[in-house]
């Protein structure tokens, strides 16, 4: 696989997982079981237009869903290296 097509699949596989991020948000708004503290900053950002809030806490919300994805992903790795190899 050339690096030109390992590229374009790495970049199609982050908008796929994007695209599931965002119907997890957009879950999450319809249920009603936002972050408070999100929501505010959403809120603020739009100058209180709660239909723009909207939109803003989405963008926001899979911001957030990512970082914890890395956080949870580095610690992974971390707790990886502290393990013996028993092998």
């Amino acid at each position: 696989m050339s690096f030109f097509s390992s590229a374009k699949a790495k970049l199609a596989a982050s908008k796929l997982a994007e695209e599931q991020l965002y119907a997890h948000a957009a879950e999450e708004v319809a249920s009603g079981q936002i972050r408070q503290g999100l929501w505010a900053k959403a809120l603020a950002e739009t100058g209180g237009d709660v239909a723009a809030a909207k939109a803003q806490y989405l963008k926001l919300r899979v911001e957030i869903m990512k970082a914890e994805a890395e956080v949870t992903d580095y610690a992974m790795k971390q707790a990886a290296k502290t393990v013996p190899n028993t092998g």
